[in-house]
């Protein structure tokens, strides 16, 4: 029922069933908005992705990029020292 039906209802006006009810005075007839159902933080969906598998824990992530890279570091040729070139006219 909206608003203005209940108050003309009740012999009152909106504003005064607005207040009432601000004051907690009149019985909820719907749920609150903080009792529905709520998006899941960040935080939760990251969790529950660890949970089954399909996202690594951070801690074994950043180990495995620091692996890989001593790997590749490892495999990678060394490159050869140059000498200083000098210039023929000058000693």
């Amino acid at each position: 029922m909206r608003i203005t039906k209940a108050a003309k209802r009740l012999g009152t006006s909106p504003r005064m069933l607005r207040y009432r009810d601000s004051l907690g005075l009149l019985p909820t007839v719907r749920e609150p908005p903080s009792r529905r159902p709520a998006r899941p933080s960040r935080a939760e969906v990251a969790e529950l992705g660890r949970r089954i598998g399909r996202i690594q824990a951070p801690a074994a992530r950043a180990l495995d990029f620091e692996q890989e890279r001593a790997l590749r570091l490892l495999s990678m040729p060394r490159p050869a020292q140059r000498l200083p070139v000098r210039s023929p006219g000058r000693r």
